[in-house]
């Protein structure tokens, strides 16, 4: 129910960092929402880039991503951009977006390191974003799990929905909401660490 946009002026890598992000958040009544089941897949986006590197290695992130997701059938559905970031200091990153009818996007993101080939970040977003999409009936991703929790606590009304994997991010984020306000948030989850489940705010 909220109106927002974000863009990102300025990329921050380590050591250097002076990354920039804006945000528009219009104010807005938020509503509860109910997601527990996963759309077909409409496409997935790749986003390789680099700020004050060589072009090649932004080619490099989006073939290798490409070449991977082909192998697992995905071809068809990717669209792909590279990029060249501003940035106070050096960096490469590349971003999967799996974006589903009707429901959440789900992005992964990998950076780059100082001696790591540019394939084997390639690699570390492309198996984050597999390991979703072998989850059928996970309608959020991990990352997006923990991060819509304080709005839906915030909104009127129960909420519902899965998530791909359980982690201590989402567990740790609801213990937090929990101490601030006074809603129920269960977090429903089969037996072990880092797997599927349900989350109810109610």
């Amino acid at each position: 129910g909220a109106s927002i946009a974000l863009a990102m002026p300025a990329a921050g890598f380590y050591p250097r960092g002076g990354g920039r992000l804006e945000a528009w958040i219009e104010p807005a009544k938020l509503r509860p929402w109910v997601r527990t089941t996963r759309g077909d897949l409409a496409r997935i986006r790749v986003v390789a880039g680099v700020a004050n590197l060589r072009d090649d290695i932004a080619a490099r992130l989006r073939d290798r991503a490409v070449e991977r997701l082909a192998e697992e059938g995905w071809g068809s559905a990717v669209e792909v951009e590279t990029v060249s970031w501003a940035s106070p200091g050096q960096g490469a990153a590349v971003g999967l977006t799996a974006e589903h009818a009707g429901g959440p996007p789900a992005a992964f993101v990998a950076v780059g390191e100082r001696g790591k080939p540019a394939e084997r970040v390639a690699d570390e977003a492309v198996d984050e974003l597999l390991d979703f999409l072998s989850v059928p009936d996970g309608a959020v991703d991990p990352h997006s799990a923990d991060q819509i929790l304080l709005p839906l606590a915030l909104a009127e009304g129960r909420s519902v929905y899965t998530v791909s994997r359980v982690t201590e991010h989402l567990r740790t984020n609801a213990a937090t909401i929990r101490a601030f306000l006074d809603r129920e948030i269960t977090v429903e989850e089969a037996v072990g660490e880092d797997l599927p489940g349900r989350v109810v705010v109610a």
